[in-house]
């Protein structure tokens, strides 16, 4: 993670990209002078103030989302004053722009504090879930409801799935596009329980290793590398900032991270996924539950951090044979060099090669193969997060052809040992001598021999 300066009061508050327009959109809530912020986040520059009058107010803990089927951000909040008590209100952000669509939407649902929101986009509608009941219509009582609530196209629509997960407030969402489905993790009042949301259902995701209960932590999801950000958050009791533990979520089940740059202790921080340049923004946050002293009370931090995940690992090896010599017939022992060459993931590596003569844990290693043999050769390497990766190639013992052999009378196929041919070659001179000397003989008895 690298750090950047953030807005000064992004605290209690929310945060999306827009992808119409292409930048992060945060909203805070009410400040000591009863006025709450937007603020825009370009790629390249900084924290802007928006300063359109046009805007949201007074408005407590409020939860946002894109909603790509409408091609807005979509805001839904608590505030305070226009109705007298608790109001529930709604509102689209376009174009740097806000619209107030609190009077013209159907059905919305009653003022809640702590509910999670994100977009469903394999069922095209936002998703909300839990929160506390403050106008008391959904029979909650003190304790934070359990209900699911969807928004399209301007109607908002409580659904009665046959199972939900317990009533909770503050509670980390997001959408897992890989597995097409709505996470959530725990929240305030509940256990270290992850549920998902898919179809208008809710499932139990049964994990052998999960986060610690935690209430207000930070939760976005990554499609590039196809994997979950959960960052800080305090204890289920509501009395401890936990330390700045980072889990990721993939392929469902949860992966404690290794030491890394990270922020500092806090809950509350806001998160959303850029994916414009593939990274995870991080802003704000509070302390306010490290020394037990409950809501409100603590440092709050004007920072923002930025996550992107290493590039996805590969086991690359390259190998080369050393031929021993040319053979027409089996049985030469050659030697094969390999090189482990690993890419992405999060170094150290480790290496386990599966060869034809055994095994190896060293990056770089040796086997020997027999001409006219095939043999598979496998390297896995495991990066420090535990992620491991797979490469194999089949070898084929086949030597290079021999040269030719030379053409003559005397030439025999298969060649023979070299005294063996050596000598073929000196009879043969000896037989052409010997032929010599007896033609020359019988011609001079014939001139001797003449009248």
């Amino acid at each position: 993670m690298t750090n950047r300066t953030g807005p000064l009061d992004a605290v209690v508050s929310t945060m999306v990209f827009d992808a119409r327009d292409h930048y992060f959109v945060l909203v805070t809530a009410e400040n000591s002078t009863g006025q709450s912020s937007t603020y825009i986040l370009a790629s390249g520059g900084g924290w802007t103030r928006e300063t359109n009058t046009a805007t949201p107010k007074e408005i407590d803990v409020p939860i946002m989302a894109y909603d790509a089927a409408d091609g807005y951000v979509l805001l839904f909040t608590t505030s305070t004053g226009w109705c007298g008590t608790y109001c529930n209100e709604t509102w689209a952000f376009s174009g740097g722009n806000w619209t107030d669509l609190t009077r013209s939407v159907s059905n919305s649902p009653p003022p809640l504090t702590g509910a999670s929101m994100t977009f469903d986009a394999a069922d095209g509608y936002v998703v909300v879930f839990g929160g506390a009941d403050q106008g008391g219509s959904l029979g909650c009582g003190a304790s934070p409801c359990s209900p699911t609530w969807t928004y399209r196209s301007g109607l908002w629509t409580r659904l009665n799935p046959p199972t939900s997960p317990p009533g909770r407030d503050y509670a980390a969402m997001t959408y897992d596009s890989k597995d097409q489905q709505v996470v959530l993790f725990s929240g305030a009042y509940a256990s270290n329980d992850t549920w998902v949301f898919r179809s208008g259902n809710w499932t139990l995701l049964h994990t052998s290793v999960a986060p610690s209960p935690r209430a207000g932590a930070s939760f976005a999801y990554d499609p590039w590398s196809q994997e979950g950000l959960l960052f800080g958050g305090g204890s289920g009791a509501g009395n401890l900032t936990l330390p700045s533990q980072t889990w990721l979520f993939q392929d469902a089940r949860w992966l404690p991270l290794g030491p890394v740059p990270s922020p500092s202790n806090r809950s509350y921080a806001v998160m959303a996924y850029d994916p414009d340049s593939h990274k995870i923004l991080l802003a704000g946050g509070s302390d306010e539950y490290q020394s037990g002293n409950g809501f409100g009370t603590g440092v709050n931090r004007n920072d923002s951090w930025e996550w992107w995940a290493p590039e996805a690992l590969v086991a690359n090896f390259s190998f080369h044979i050393q031929y021993a010599t040319c053979e027409i017939s089996g049985g030469v022992t050659n030697y094969v060099l390999l090189n482990a060459s690993p890419a992405g993931g999060a170094p150290p590596y480790t290496y386990t090669w599966t060869l034809p003569t055994g095994g190896a844990t060293e990056p770089d290693t040796n086997t020997t193969l027999t001409w006219g043999q095939n043999r598979t050769v496998t390297l896995t390497v495991a990066d420090s997060q535990g992620t491991t990766a797979m490469s194999a190639v089949t070898l084929s013992m086949q030597l290079p052809p021999c040269p030719p052999p030379p053409q003559g009378p005397f030439y025999t196929n298969p060649p023979g040992p070299a005294w063996w041919t050596a000598g073929i070659v000196l009879a043969s001179v000896l037989v052409l001598a010997v032929s010599a000397l007896l033609l020359a003989r019988r011609r001079r008895g014939r001139s001797m021999a003449a009248p």
